[in-house]
């Protein structure tokens, strides 16, 4: 036990003289002094002016001092950038300044918090690792977002997309650069300035929604990193055209045309380039996320099992409209027994997955079957509120179903969800299957709780009806503090009546595959009992039951203080029909019926997640569940307006029924001179037929 003892003392010793190693070689490299900590004399006046970015830390804490490197790396790389963004990387011992730390309110050391002249705003976020990478993009990000505020009037973000020549383009797409490029190809030399940034001239409208959109997202996107440029298509037709983005060499100038938008990755030679592959338009945040998120997720970081777990706990806000909330998709592999053709499949998902909004791509070594349990664990929790019913219990069936797999498989987690997804894996070929993957991911790419607006509702109602039956959608408002509040409190109602149903619902998917599994055994013994040949019973032992998933439903919230179109679009009269925070509207999408009243004819309300619960079963087609006989669906949501042919389409098919009308017409007036020349061809190839025998047949004219 003292020889243990001893080692362990060595061994703390050892890291702690290479944690001072290595913040030596750091400081050794910096020409300007490492700032001195600040005091409780000085601290008050350095807030005066930016953003600060502080450490409380005790020089007696084992992890500060883990963190000490880390923290004067941080300094060194971000120290220039940190003058132009007016942020700064700051550092209070509160061991020496016990009291500024007291009236700080710092608990436990390292805390790593930010500050402005008005004082604290927000601590470093707990669900990511404190490396130097997720510092400085901390710092990034915190000042574009104080960037519009007076403390950062005078911010030094100057344009930053430069016009890249061909030979540019070229040396980037051979893997030559250490930074990755957004990059846009433009229609016209109109849209260049003669400095080489975009600039919108009279001369030529087609440029001219993106310009001002390019210029914000040259400046965020740096802050991220990624380097922007632009390349004008008519000075390279050969480039743009090798690129495949020929539409910018010759447009059609009748028409306003967006430039196209690609991510370029570094160091790499194949598969490097990445098109923005949604509708263009002009919001900033989109771009952003494009990029930074196909970025980040071309690192294939790799993560442990405390990483994910802090990221599956963190608390999800489906209530402020700017929160984007994230899914997880997590590659859980075994090192000592997956192949490198196992990690191929990592690159093959890249460019799908950029297309999939707030989708995060990450790789563990890890066995995530825990955290799955754990996950569950928390979901029979919050549905076992109701002391009138039996206690629910796990189904070991379903949840055995739901997890059979093998490494090397995928594993994904939303925000604010107790319910993990498990991709199949039977062997490694399905795992190694990309369309199979791809279709998985799509099938629950969506946010847990998405929010409804005009611009993306087409987009839910139409997720494949086979997968998800109901639309479930919260009223909420976030006009005030307190409808916020009170719009989350009906919101987590919600959601506590989506996990009871869920919970039926996963035992009627199990009872359904037990009755198809008894069907199967009954037509097996009418086969014996009819004395069939063998074969024939054989043939019934060996057809598959698929497991399918029944009745699986969709959550969403519809921001009332938005003032959108969205209730007159579904066919809402929203002038005769009032909509509160805490009302629901279900969409049964296979019918298209709404439902704004519950099971016992009362208006649906999130008020009790039992009468909930039940409305849901009756409106998903439960056995034995209906809607009271007063009670009569809103309307028939017509799914047709959405799919509308364009206009485009119904001028092709007017041509196409024009032109058979044509053909009519000719046919009908020369009807005769062309059944006679009909005529005349046959009688000439009978003249020249050969018999069976290969001997000209004789025949009579």
């Amino acid at each position: 036990m003292l020889l243990f003892s001893l080692l362990l003392i060595i061994c703390q010793i050892f890291v702690n003289i290479r944690i001072a190693v290595a913040s030596e070689v750091i400081l050794n490299e910096i020409d300007e002094t490492f700032p001195d900590p600040l005091t409780t004399a000085n601290f008050d006046d350095e807030l005066l002016s930016g953003l600060h970015i502080i450490d409380f830390y005790s020089p007696y804490c084992s992890h500060c001092k883990h963190l000490q490197p880390v923290w004067n790396e941080t300094w060194y790389k971000f120290r220039e950038e940190s003058k132009k963004l007016k942020i700064k990387f700051s550092q209070v011992n509160c061991i020496e300044s016990g009291d500024l730390c007291h009236r700080e309110k710092i608990r436990a050391y390292p805390s790593i918090k930010l500050y402005n002249s008005e004082g604290f705003l927000k601590e470093f976020p707990k669900d990511k690792r404190r490396t130097v990478d997720n510092l400085i993009e901390f710092a990034r990000n915190e000042s574009l977002s104080y960037s519009s505020s007076k403390l950062n009037d005078n911010l030094d973000l100057s344009e930053k997309s430069g016009l890249l020549k061909s030979s540019e383009i070229v040396s980037i797409l051979a893997g030559n650069s250490s930074i990755p490029h957004i990059v846009s190809f433009w229609p016209n030399d109109q849209c260049m300035s003669n400095g080489g940034l975009i600039k919108y001239s009279n001369q030529d409208g087609n440029c001219e929604p993106f310009v001002t959109a390019w210029e914000d997202i040259s400046k965020r996107i740096s802050l991220n990193g990624i380097q922007a440029g632009h390349v004008n298509c008519v000075d390279t037709p050969t480039l743009c055209s090798k690129i495949g983005v020929d539409s910018m060499i010759k447009p059609n100038t009748d028409t306003n045309i967006y430039p196209k938008v690609a991510l370029i990755l570094p160091n790499k030679r194949t598969n490097n380039i990445f098109f923005y592959t949604k509708t263009m338009n002009t919001v900033v945040d989109d771009y952003v996320d494009f990029a930074t998120r196909l970025y980040s997720n071309s690192q294939f970081q790799d993560v442990t099992f405390d990483d994910i777990e802090k990221m599956v706990l963190r608390d999800a806000n489906f209530i402020d409209p700017e929160t984007r909330n994230k899914i997880y998709l997590v590659y859980s592999y075994d090192k000592d027994t997956s192949f490198e053709e196992d990690m191929n499949i990592l690159e093959y998902i890249l460019e799908p997955l950029s297309s999939i909004d707030n989708i995060y791509l990450y790789k563990t070594n890890s066995n995530l079957f825990p955290l799955v349990d754990s996950t569950y664990d928390s979901f029979y929790k919050s549905i076992n509120y109701n002391s009138t019913e039996p206690e629910k219990t796990p189904n070991e069936e379903y949840h055995a179903l739901s997890v059979m797999t093998q490494q090397p498989t995928f594993f994904i987690f939303k925000d604010g969800s107790s319910l993990p997804y498990v991709f199949s894996a039977p062997t490694t070929m399905e795992s190694r299957n990309e369309d199979k993957v791809i279709d998985w991911i799509e099938t629950y790419s969506l946010p847990f709780v998405s929010k409804v607006s005009d611009s993306n509702f087409n987009k839910i109602i139409n997720k494949d009806i086979n997968d998800y039956n109901i639309l479930s959608i919260q009223i909420i408002d976030t006009s005030s503090e307190e409808l916020k509040a009170e719009s989350k409190k009906y919101l987590d109602n919600m959601l506590i009546s989506f996990y009871d149903f869920e919970y039926a619902r996963m035992n009627y998917s199990i009872d359904m595959l037990n009755m198809k599994r008894k069907i199967k055994s009954d037509n097996i013994m009418r086969l014996r009992a009819k004395n069939l040949p063998p074969k024939s019973i054989h043939d019934e032992m060996t057809k598959q039951i698929q497991y399918k998933s029944e009745l699986e439903m969709l959550l969403a919230t519809y921001d009332i203080s938005k003032g959108s179109t969205f209730l007159s679009s579904i066919g809402i009269d929203s002038q005769t029909m009032d909509f509160n925070v805490g009302d629901v509207i279900l969409i049964e999408r296979k019918s298209g019926d709404i439902f704004v009243d519950d099971i016992y004819g009362a208006r649906l309300k999130s008020n009790s997640p039992y009468v909930l619960r039940e409305t849901f079963k009756a409106a998903s087609g439960f056995p034995h569940y209906e809607f009271h006989p007063s009670i009569k669906k809103l309307n028939t949501f017509d799914f047709a307006h959405l799919n509308k042919i364009s206009q485009g389409s119904l001028i092709n098919i007017i041509f196409a029924l024009f032109f058979v009308l044509f053909v009519i017409l000719i046919w009908i007036k020369n009807k005769h001179k062309f059944l006679r020349r009909l005529h005349n061809i046959t009688r000439a190839s009978q003249r020249n037929s050969e018999g069976i025998l290969g001997n000209k047949a004789s025949f009579r004219d």
